[in-house]
């Protein structure tokens, strides 16, 4: 007997529906597939809605940046979305935002509003409306406006009203961000009133005899000549370097030769704008610009003082040296004015604050 009988005609017939019937049920699952998954396929693979951006900088119109600005994010019809101030920096970013059009209004202490154009924003775009800058306030355009030389006299007066202490003469800070220029003459005028002052003569004269008790400039020697030839190389040093810091060359370049008060900011931003205002400078129309004036007058004052004082002092690398040292001078005094005179200092016919 086989173990294995041949398969009778009705089971192999049952046998071969079986097996006929699997492959056509494979296909049919295949096309289902088929058609089903590229209609959900957009669906797992969408990316999440993108959104946009708006950030900007915002300056007065001497290019300086304002701390503290009010910036207003607007939609196209006018209602108010979000508001943010204005970073140590100027700056600010209003984040998250869908695509549509928005508008921008910015406004500060002291200056005009500013209204931007319809702004539209693309799904993700990160836009960059550029730097800002407020104009100034009504008032403050009548008083620039005015006749320049009756400007220029008033801001004279109003520096001979200032004085540390309500002694030392502090002539030459502008605690009014948007004062007017002054021009040659009341340039030289400032300088000629500064350099008379009781206070300067009692100043050098002070100097003049530290220098003789330390025995310096031998040359010189002692008593009331050594004291006359110390006190007279003293003036002539100062008269010459601010002389030519404060009115000749500012009158050449046309730069204006006051430090101007920002007094907003944070405390680095401050000292920065204190520090780098020793090389660069405000000029007639009110833009900052590099201080020619300044670093001209550091080593030119330098050089002509090797003429009068004894041989040592009239090395090239001493007057290099010297001249470096009254920038850096400058770049102190400049601390001192940002940081403690407007505290200790009388001032008359002066508007308070600093970036007005």
């Amino acid at each position: 007997m086989s173990y294995f009988k041949p398969a009778s005609s009705s089971h192999l017939r049952s046998c071969r529906a079986t097996q006929s019937r699997v492959p056509a049920f494979v296909v049919f699952c295949a096309m289902v597939l088929s058609i089903s998954l590229p209609a959900q396929q957009p669906v797992t693979a969408q990316a999440p809605s993108l959104t946009a951006s708006i950030s900007g900088t915002v300056f007065d119109p001497h290019g300086s940046v304002i701390q503290g600005a009010s910036v207003t994010l607007k939609n196209s019809g006018g209602d108010m979305l979000r508001s943010v101030l204005s970073g140590a920096n100027g700056g600010f970013t209003f984040s998250s935002l869908a695509a549509e059009t928005f508008k921008l209004t910015i406004i500060a202490p002291g200056f005009g509003a500013y209204n931007s154009d319809a702004i539209p924003l693309s799904p993700g775009q990160l836009l960059t409306v550029g730097n800002i800058v407020l104009p100034v306030t009504a008032s403050e355009s009548v008083r620039v406006s005015g006749d320049p030389v009756e400007l220029a006299e008033e801001q004279v007066k109003i520096a001979t009203g200032q004085r540390v202490l309500g002694i030392i003469p502090d002539f030459y800070t502008s605690y009014d961000w948007n004062a007017p220029p002054m021009q040659a003459k009341q340039k030289f005028k400032l300088e000629m009133l500064y350099m008379i002052d009781p206070i300067v003569f009692i100043s050098v004269a002070a100097n003049a005899g530290v220098e003789m008790y330390n025995s310096n400039w031998d040359s010189y020697g002692n008593g009331g000549s050594g004291f006359a030839k110390r006190f007279g190389a003293i003036y002539a040093d100062r008269t010459t370097s601010r002389l030519l810091a404060t009115a000749v060359l500012p009158s050449i370049f046309h730069e204006d030769p006051r430090y101007f008060y920002k007094g907003k900011g944070s405390v680095p931003s401050r000292a920065w704008y204190a520090i780098t205002s020793a090389v660069v400078a405000r000029n007639d129309k009110g833009k900052r610009v590099p201080s020619y004036s300044r670093i001209f007058a550091g080593f030119g004052s330098a050089g002509i003082a090797s003429t009068y004082y004894p041989t040592a002092a009239t090395s090239a690398g001493q007057i290099v040296a010297d001249g470096f040292i009254n920038i850096g001078d400058h770049a102190a005094s400049n601390l001192i004015r940002e940081f403690i005179l407007k505290k200790i200092s009388t001032r008359k016919g002066i508007k308070p604050g600093g970036q007005q």
